[in-house]
């Protein structure tokens, strides 16, 4: 019988006479020369052959025994082999992305001049695990932005009075440190965020920080890159900032965790 393969299935073979070794106490079928994977890692799926009208069982045991002495007991050998998807290696990232974090999630009503919003501010709790190099958290933070779309990012503390973006959404990841922010203007609501917290405030929310300690740092970021405006809250500047923040749109994807984010899930009823 000559050497050959059929296709059997859309990730199935069945080989005769395929030349076969043990690679970490793993089966690897060497594959032909010109194909471009010339190594992968198959599944056996023991199977009989026929020889001379007689039936003999091909077992698993029987194949590697065969490996390790380096020839085969009997042929030609039939074996179906399916090909076993690699698990993909999860990145530095990846590994300080907490997938599923604990999500504060609040809507804040106009108050006064300040327009705030009838969509949810999110605070995703502890949803990284950064280095404790000051200068490596925040790199870490900003890399996990840039990746997910959201960009134009910046270093540094948050303003200490109150301020919101009409133009665009904002978020803000924590790399060090600790602060209490007050949302929505003057009287408004006072929560904690300390280092692995991302806040996300939909346009119109207003922000302040209230207290902080020495080393806190923060990273801030747009969706899509926007650049963004500062509003203080004055009669003048509200009928403008609301057709503004009329015309945004739910963000592309999650600052955090991108396309299958929870940003839409909690943002749906936004346009």
């Amino acid at each position: 019988m000559n050497t050959t393969e059929k296709k059997v299935s859309q990730n199935s073979i069945i080989c005769f006479r395929t030349s076969l070794e043990l690679h970490d106490s793993s089966l690897v079928v060497r594959t032909r020369p010109s194909e471009r994977d010339r190594t992968a890692k198959y599944k056996i799926h023991c199977l009989p052959y026929i020889s001379d009208g007689i039936i003999f069982p091909v077992t698993k045991g029987m194949i590697m025994k065969s490996l390790r002495t380096g020839k085969l007991k009997a042929a030609p050998v039939i074996l179906a082999i399916s090909k076993v998807a690699r698990q993909p290696t999860l990145t530095t990232i990846e590994k300080r992305v907490n997938t599923n974090p604990h999500i504060l999630h609040f809507v804040i009503k106009r108050n006064k001049n300040f327009p705030n919003s009838k969509l949810p501010v999110l605070v995703y709790q502890k949803a990284l695990d950064l280095p404790a190099q000051k200068h490596k958290a925040s790199k870490m933070v900003q890399k996990i932005f840039l990746r997910n779309g959201w960009s134009n990012t910046w270093t540094n503390g948050i303003y200490d009075f109150h301020h919101y973006h009409s133009i665009t959404h904002e978020c803000m990841g924590v790399s060090t440190g600790h602060a209490t922010v007050t949302l929505g203007g003057p009287k408004g609501r006072k929560i904690k965020l300390t280092a692995g917290d991302i806040i996300i405030l939909p346009a119109g929310v207003a922000h302040k920080c209230f207290a902080h300690s020495p080393d806190f740092e923060c990273i801030g970021a747009y969706p899509q890159g926007k650049d963004y405006d500062t509003n203080i809250g004055s009669a003048a500047e509200y009928k403008k900032a609301k057709i503004n923040i009329s015309r945004l749109s739910v963000p592309a994807s999650d600052p955090l965790l991108g396309e299958h984010g929870f940003l839409k899930v909690y943002w749906k009823t936004g346009k």
